[in-house]
């Protein structure tokens, strides 16, 4: 991919990646706070979603506190995730 097309790759799907964003940071997931478990979790299955979404081997792994989201590359072996 040239300069160029990523710019134009970039343009093309900012509002859509915006979007993601937004919708990530809307998330009311204060881990410390034990009202938005329920919330944290729906935010690491959200995550999974998106990371599979672009090719990444995703899970949520629970943990004795809030779940861990734990993602791999195996499309590039080596490539960091």
């Amino acid at each position: 991919m040239t300069s160029a097309s990523f710019v134009a790759n970039v343009v093309a799907m900012r509002a859509s990646h915006l979007e993601d964003f937004y919708q990530f940071l809307r998330f009311p997931s204060v881990s410390t706070d034990d009202q938005y478990t329920e919330k944290v979790t729906e935010c690491g299955h959200w995550l999974v979603e998106k990371l599979t979404q672009i090719g990444l081997s995703a899970k949520l792994c629970p943990t004795p506190g809030h779940p861990v989201v734990w993602a791999h590359n195996y499309q590039q072996r080596g490539r960091r995730t």
